[in-house]
């Protein structure tokens, strides 16, 4: 008898080109594992929430905000744990990064296919909602990095609300500093990216003094009642962080007067 597995090959064809690696459901979504032209890719509800390897956003989406607290303790990453924006922020001498996914299902499968990202000891996981952990922590901290994409889902636009701001700052020390990351940007602002920027600029805004958008691969939105800086190259030299793309050539160019107007 001929025997098809018919949710795999329609899953195959979804992905045309990539290899699937994993396919299962949780009750936050399907979650599918694929790799291509060297990268991992973990798709949930048709969503990419990371490629794996991607050290330029990795690097970008940790060193712009821990730049600006580079004397960090503690620090609280909001997804991004299996993108590599761990490992980056375990170069500063902080002594406990709790990271929070949403999914347990995406922690466990990225545990099993990325072996080495998750067995630092100042590393703490959590498999539950964002929301719900900052709302119930009794934790204080110098950063907290939302690295999730773009909010076009419901599930995902919970956690770039005015609210959830508000709940962040509730547990970040005087003067912490919240980074996040909307949109693509090249050399080009369009009219919807505009709106996009703004939005995620005045939200922020409610809740902090002191916002700072840097220009990236992403467009990189920092909020503190604190002292913000692009002066981030800097820092990195100082610190010693050897880096392959954030670095002071790179920095640079993303940071002309032109690209930060």
């Amino acid at each position: 008898a001929l025997v098809c597995d018919l949710d795999a090959a329609a899953t195959k064809l979804q992905f045309p080109g990539q290899a699937l690696l994993f396919r299962g459901n949780s009750p936050y979504g399907r979650l599918v594992v694929t790799t291509s032209g060297g990268q991992t890719n973990f798709i949930e509800s048709g969503v990419t929430v990371a490629s794996v390897p991607n050290f330029g956003q990795a690097e970008e989406t940790a060193h712009y905000p821990m730049a600006q607290r580079p004397d960090a303790r503690r620090v609280l990453l909001v997804a991004g744990s299996l993108s590599g924006v761990a490992p980056e922020i375990l170069r500063y001498p902080v002594r406990q990064l709790d990271c929070v996914e949403l999914d347990p299902l995406v922690l466990a499968t990225a545990q099993w296919l990325i072996p080495g990202d998750f067995s630092d000891p100042r590393l703490r996981f959590f498999a539950q909602d964002p929301r719900q952990l900052v709302r119930r922590t009794a934790a204080r901290y110098d950063v907290v990095v939302v690295a999730l994409p773009d909010p076009s889902t419901a599930q995902l636009n919970r956690l770039y609300t005015a609210e959830f701001f508000a709940e962040i700052k509730r547990v970040l020390k005087p003067g912490g500093v919240l980074g996040f990351a909307l949109g693509r940007y090249e050399n080009y602002v369009s009219p919807e990216l505009s709106r996009i920027l703004s939005c995620g600029r005045q939200t922020l805004a409610r809740e902090f003094r002191n916002v700072l958008l840097v220009p990236g691969g992403r467009v990189y939105l920092l909020g503190s009642d604190g002292p913000l800086t692009v002066d981030i190259a800097p820092i990195l030299e100082r610190l010693g962080i050897k880096t392959r793309l954030v670095n002071h050539h790179y920095l640079d160019a993303m940071l002309a007067p032109d690209r930060l107007a």
